[in-house]
């Protein structure tokens, strides 16, 4: 699943660029036209674990929660997005998920593995793909993870030093004393969201007089009368593109958001 555009169009009257996403394919029903990219976010029909929905609420962009997808005061439709949490996840959120590992021994065998780890409950717990794999033993403390393993019948211990974009250690079997390397990349969507360098803050601009709100990726951004929410409402995809090349068979999503209260750059 990739992140997808999310738009800036003109408003009715040729006011401030309202946010939208978009959908395939009916030019008749475009009445404002697109104006650019403003950022990229995950798709309405594309929930996730760990994502949040944003919704387009009649005063502005409306982040949920993964708790509670729905806020209070959002109208009952669809999100326009599913961006990240505006905080990113402590290390036994980052680690929790599926792990693709392989093993490494001093003669230049390697053993591929793969498993799914839940540090984030108060007894870690871990559960491997392979049928002749099994977890005796879990610890993960100080951002350090310590595994005891069965193989074969053959006990094992693999201890691996922690982060949210991999791990790295060294196995030993408690039998023979024979030992190696392994390592492991967490594969799931989160753990690829992770470690994008494009993932950036989605802050929220107001102005004192009537204009509706600016939504923008740019910590200072430049805009007369405007001030930043001291939070970002989200983590979401920087635009990559130097310029817009619209497609013209695209339409705005539908949305119960009026047009003329929210903008994004």
């Amino acid at each position: 699943m990739l992140p997808v555009p999310v738009y800036r169009r003109r408003c009715r009257g040729g006011k401030a660029s309202a946010c939208r996403t978009l959908t395939e394919p009916a030019p008749a029903d475009r009445a404002e036209p697109i104006e650019g990219i403003a950022f990229f976010a995950l798709p309405a029909n594309r929930p996730g674990a760990g994502l949040v929905p944003v919704y387009a609420h009649p005063d502005g962009l409306r982040p949920g929660t993964s708790e509670a997808p729905q806020p209070p005061s959002a109208p009952r439709h669809p999100p326009l997005f599913w961006a990240l949490p505006a905080d990113p996840p402590g290390l036994d959120q980052a680690v929790t998920g599926p792990w693709r590992c392989e093993a490494h021994t001093d003669d230049g065998r390697r053993l591929p593995f793969s498993f799914r780890l839940d540090a984030a409950s108060r007894t870690p717990r871990l559960s491997f793909e392979e049928p002749f794999l099994k977890a005796v033993k879990v610890t993960v403390s100080n951002r350090r993870l310590r595994l005891d393993l069965d193989f074969f019948g053959g006990r094992y211990r693999l201890e691996a030093d922690l982060n949210s974009r991999g791990m790295h250690g060294r196995w030993r079997s408690e039998e023979t004393g024979e030992a190696g390397t392994w390592d492991g990349v967490r594969v799931d969507l989160i753990g690829l969201q992770l470690r994008s360098p494009a993932l950036v803050p989605l802050f929220e601009y107001r102005f004192s007089d009537s204009r509706p709100p600016l939504y923008s990726t740019h910590p200072d951004l430049a805009a007369a009368g405007a001030r930043r929410s001291e939070r970002p409402l989200c983590r979401v995809w920087r635009n990559p593109l130097p310029r817009f090349l619209p497609d013209l068979e695209l339409r705005p999503a539908a949305s119960n958001q009026d047009p003329d209260q929210a903008d994004s750059s």
